[in-house]
């Protein structure tokens, strides 16, 4: 079956003749105002439901050069939010793939940030821990669930050829995630609380811009990300808190410290 949301399309078309139309409202541009209306004309002439393919094959057995120029005129209409049609088949074949290749990734992203820096050091162990503190191990599994909606949030994204704002959400989202994986290698490894705080600070503003993007594109691949976003302030106020519980930097815990091991 062929996807076309003609209430989508009628809805561009009515838009275009409102833009179109200013011409004819504006002193000294009788002859825009004209041309305006001839181009609505044609525009419109593209709309016609009672005449939509319902497959494929019935195109080919009888439409000819018919089907063809209501194809152009469905593109015309669309713009970059309609560069072609898909079949719910394709749709989810695509999806699929990028998610097969974008799951992996950026879970293999994140578990190769995580090896810039570890909880495991004297400076870290040293440190007063906050009240709000969960197990250590909460955090692997946190994160791991969460790799893995983030890469099929962003497949979804990707996966939506045409779609208006579909090349803006993916830079705006890689420009987020690098921020995500630079946290570790800051706050564990560099061992500098304050620069993580500010690094999740940018993280959770610039998840909130890709959300909206998101949105934009594909509303449930949106939706998907408000579990970071929770997860991202709750770690934003947990630095916090290990900032309060330790004014020093936990410098004069780990100077000098000796780890000691017992056979």
């Amino acid at each position: 079956m062929v996807l076309i949301d003609f209430v989508f399309l009628q809805n561009r078309f009515a838009a275009l003749v409102s833009e179109l139309s200013q011409n004819c409202t504006e002193p000294g541009h009788e002859t825009n105002c004209g041309n305006t209306q001839e181009l609505a004309l044609k525009v419109g002439s593209c709309i016609d439901p009672r005449r939509v393919v319902k497959n494929e094959s019935q195109s080919a057995r009888g439409a000819g050069s018919d089907y063809s120029k209501q194809v152009f005129c469905l593109r015309f209409l669309a713009g970059d939010e309609m560069s072609f049609l898909a079949s719910k088949a394709q749709l989810r074949a695509s999806f699929l793939r990028w998610a097969l290749f974008l799951v992996p990734l950026i879970v293999l992203l994140g578990f190769s940030a995580g090896q810039l820096g570890s909880p495991n050091t004297v400076w870290f162990q040293s440190l007063t821990k906050p009240a709000i503190f969960p197990p250590p191990q909460v955090f692997g599994i946190v994160w791991g669930i969460l790799y893995v909606v983030i890469g099929l949030s962003l497949a979804l994204i990707v996966s939506a050829w045409g779609a208006y704002g579909r090349g803006l959400a993916i830079v705006l989202f890689a420009l987020h995630f690098i921020g995500n994986l630079a946290w570790t290698p800051v706050f564990f490894g560099m061992q500098e609380m304050t620069w993580g705080l500010y690094i999740l600070i940018y993280v959770a503003i610039s998840l909130l811009a890709v959300i909206a993007v998101f949105w934009r594109v594909r509303r449930i691949a949106a939706l998907m990300l408000l579990p970071y976003l929770a997860w991202v302030c709750f770690a934003g106020f947990l630095n916090y808190q290990f900032i309060a519980e330790n004014p020093d930097g936990g410098a004069a815990a780990g100077e000098g410290a000796v780890e000691r091991i017992e056979f």
